[in-house]
C-alpha cells in the first residue's frame, strides 16, 4: 500500500466520520452521510482483497472465483454511489427508497452478470476496463441529468435544500477530474498506471467534505 492510497483512503474514512455525526444533528444529511460511509468502506475491503487477488494465476480458478465476484461487485458499488446518492437528493422523500432501490438493483444485476461472463475476455484486462468505464460515464450522466433538475428547482422554490446536494455535486466534480485529467487512469491502463493525481484528488476532495461536515457539526445544535 502506497502512502498515498493511505491517505486516500484515510481521508474517505474522516468524510464518512464527520457525515455520519452530522447526520445525528442534520437529518437532511443523512443520504451523503451513507454514501460516504458506502466509499470508506469499499476503500478499505480492497486492501485485504487486492492482497488475497495479486498472488493468484490469471485466470482465477475454484473457489478463489469468488474473490474475483467480490472485486467487481466492489467496484461496480462504488461507481454506483454516486449516481445514487445524486437521485437521493434530487426527488422527494417519499420517493427516495424507491430510486434507491432502483440503484441497488441495477448494481446487483451488473455483478451478476459480470460474474457470470469471467473468465470471458470481455470481462478480463481491456474488455473490464472497457466495463468499469462504461459503467462510471453512464453513472455520471444520471448524476449529472438529476443535480440539474434539482438545480433548477432549488432556484424555482428560493429556497435552500440542505447540505447532501453539495455532496453529491462534490462527487460529481471529483468524478469528471478523474475522467479530465492528464494522467487519468482511464486515458491508459485502469490496472498497471500510476495513480498518484487521482488519489492526491480524493484526499483533497475528501478532506474538504471531512473539514466542512465537521465545521457544520460544530455549530449546529445537538
Amino acid at each position: 500500500m502506497t502512502s498515498l492510497l493511505g491517505a486516500a483512503v484515510g481521508a474517505e474514512v474522516a468524510a464518512a466520520v464527520t457525515g455520519v455525526l452530522l447526520a445525528r444533528r442534520r437529518p437532511e444529511h443523512r443520504p451523503a452521510a451513507v454514501a460516504l460511509a458506502l466509499f470508506a468502506v469499499f476503500g478499505v475491503a480492497m486492501f485485504p482483497l487486492l492482497a488475497a487477488l495479486t498472488p493468484l494465476p490469471r485466470p482465477v480458478e475454484g473457489a478463489a472465483r469468488a474473490l474475483v465476484y467480490l472485486d467487481g461487485a466492489l467496484v461496480l458499488g462504488a461507481a454506483a454511489v454516486t449516481p445514487g446518492l445524486a437521485l437521493a437528493v434530487s426527488v422527494s422523500p417519499e420517493r427516495r427508497r424507491l430510486a434507491v432501490a432502483l440503484v441497488l438493483g441495477a448494481w446487483a444485476l451488473a455483478s451478476l452478470v459480470l460474474g457470470a461472463l469471467y473468465p470471458s475476455p470481455l470481462v478480463r484486462g481491456e474488455g473490464l476496463q472497457r466495463v468499469y468505464l462504461a459503467t462510471d460515464l453512464i453513472g455520471l450522466a444520471i448524476s449529472i441529468v438529476v443535480l440539474l433538475g434539482w438545480a433548477r428547482r432549488t432556484m424555482a422554490a428560493g429556497r435552500w435544500s440542505g447540505s447532501a446536494p453539495m455532496v453529491a455535486i462534490g462527487l460529481v466534480l471529483l468524478d469528471l477530474g478523474i475522467l479530465l485529467v492528464p494522467y487519468s487512469p482511464w486515458r491508459g491502463s485502469l490496472f498497471a498506471g500510476r495513480f498518484d493525481v487521482v488519489q492526491v484528488g480524493i484526499v483533497i476532495f475528501f478532506a474538504a467534505f471531512a473539514a466542512v461536515q465537521g465545521v457544520l457539526w460544530r455549530f449546529s445544535k445537538s
